[in-house]
């Protein structure tokens, strides 16, 4: 229900960059189309808004919007940046895989963030648990902090953070910290 948004947004921000009125159309149709192809492949095989709540859903929505869908866009664009001369046929596979890749990973942290936060349960804030919460999300901030502004040349830090919100914490708070730490 909300795709005039994702239209109206990916046109704006497409027309403001560097494409033509024609141009960003086709691409926001694209997003769009990608929208629509992964939200109902998500309602009608990986449980809809509750794709979180079992491993096997969790697995499908994967495939479904964070594979398949995303594929549309990228050809679309891609295409469209082909017939706009902004692309030549020879560089198509790699754009379309970077674009794939772009959206895929967009979706992969997004839409758990966005999902698990919308139909999470309410937590129980006890003291214990504010403590845990800052500690992880402190360690996880400065660790991000140390390899992504180039103090440290390791990424795989980070991980032991993550691994300690997701055993720890719930699994609205490992969201957040994925997304925490790809912001």
């Amino acid at each position: 229900r909300v795709y005039p948004a994702i239209l109206i947004g990916a046109f704006i921000v497409n027309v403001t960059t560097a494409g033509s009125i024609i141009t960003s159309l086709a691409i926001a149709v694209g997003n769009t189309l990608e929208a629509l192809v992964g939200g109902y492949l998500v309602n009608r095989f990986a449980n809809g808004k509750l794709a979180f709540h079992r491993v096997g859903d969790i697995f499908k929505f994967t495939i479904f919007a964070t594979g398949l869908s995303t594929m549309v866009s990228a050809t679309i664009g891609v295409t469209t940046l082909v017939f706009a001369g902004l692309a030549s046929w020879s560089e198509f596979g790699e754009v379309w895989f970077t674009w794939w890749l772009g959206d895929a990973g967009g979706n992969s942290v997004i839409a758990p963030f966005v999902l698990t936060w919308a139909l999470g349960e309410n937590i129980a804030w006890t003291p214990r648990r504010i403590s845990e919460f800052i500690g992880s999300f402190s360690l996880l901030i400065i660790s991000g902090v140390l390899v992504f502004t180039g103090g440290l040349p390791y990424p795989y830090l980070t991980i032991p953070s993550l691994v300690w919100i997701a055993f720890r914490l719930s699994q609205r708070e490992a969201a957040t910290g994925v997304f925490l730490l790809t912001v």
